[in-house]
């Protein structure tokens, strides 16, 4: 009975540090992980920030206009325009 008990009073320290102190693997896998969530993290903002970009500045005002399109004009630019002719 006295062999038990020594065997159960060594395996509970060795339990201990295994729960409380993660293995060298271990370790790795939860610093991999991390660095997978943070390159996912980033990939994902550049993707927001080019979609956001794509959809609300993409360029538009750049583009010459059609013969006969609709072209809507600022009230400075018809003031600039009537300052001209006078």
């Amino acid at each position: 009975m006295t062999e038990q008990a020594d065997q159960s009073s060594t395996a509970a320290p060795e339990a201990e540090r295994e729960v409380h102190e993660p293995s060298g693997v271990a370790q790795l896998n939860l610093r991999t992980a991390k660095r997978q969530r943070l390159l996912l993290g980033g990939i994902a903002t550049v993707l927001l920030a080019g979609a956001s970009w794509a959809i609300f500045g993409g360029g538009d005002a750049k583009k010459p206009h059609k013969e006969g399109a609709l072209h809507y004009a600022s009230a400075m630019t018809i003031y600039r325009r009537t300052e001209r002719k006078s």
